[in-house]
């Protein structure tokens, strides 16, 4: 049974997908690094993190500088973001059963906050931005610790496989969705507890523990 769901932003709540190609598109001209094309983000999909700093050819040691300046740019846009079908929907019913919402992110939390009132979806018990993109799991361990709650009550639902591999460190269940920035075939690969197609089939999850 889950008494608390913590939930990644972009490719999860938000459909920043265009967003992503924007910022790809800016900094890559800003930095002279390859700019990639629209077919190159449908291989981008079926790629890890750090596959694709291969692929656009990003030092690590750029890496920390890259991601300020796009979190100046998501600020910018978020306002063209919208949440994927059904979101909305999820978040609201989970609210309704009393359920801890928290999300943990490595967007800024200004920018998630911003967007979460833009679409009535307020619920959330606690914001966590600008998580490190290789160490996810210490923030999911901090909140876990700071709210006095267990691993076994929650489950973590996110779009990448940084998502499952983070979870699997701190032995915390992880639901992949396949509605967002990795493909469903990459999620796979990376056995997470749960594949969800659609929000409802979150939904469907927590009446099954139910019963």
């Amino acid at each position: 049974m889950f008494d608390g769901f913590i939930f990644d932003f972009d490719g999860t709540l938000a459909n920043t997908s265009h967003i992503y190609a924007e910022v790809c598109g800016v900094l890559a001209r800003r930095h002279n690094f390859p700019e990639p094309t629209a077919q190159d983000f449908a291989q981008i999909r079926e790629m890890s993190l750090a596959q694709k700093l291969r692929f656009f050819k990003v030092p690590s040691y750029r890496l920390p500088q890259l991601v300020r300046e796009a979190m100046v740019l998501y600020r910018q846009l978020i306002e063209t973001a919208s949440p994927y079908p059904g979101v909305q929907t999820l978040v609201w019913q989970l609210a309704e059963a009393n359920k801890a919402c928290y999300i943990v992110s490595s967007n800024s939390r200004e920018t998630i906050q911003h967007f979460l009132a833009l679409h009535d979806m307020q619920q959330f018990s606690r914001i966590e931005g600008q998580a490190s993109l290789f160490g996810k799991h210490l923030t999911l361990r901090k909140i876990i610790r700071q709210e006095n709650l267990t691993n076994q009550s929650l489950i973590y639902l996110g779009d990448e496989i940084r998502d499952i591999r983070a979870c699997r460190k701190i032995d915390l269940p992880v639901g992949a969705v396949t509605w967002g920035y990795d493909s469903k075939s990459l999620l796979a690969k990376a056995d997470p507890d749960y594949l969800f197609d659609q929000p409802a089939d979150v939904l469907e999850l927590l009446e099954a523990c139910s019963r």
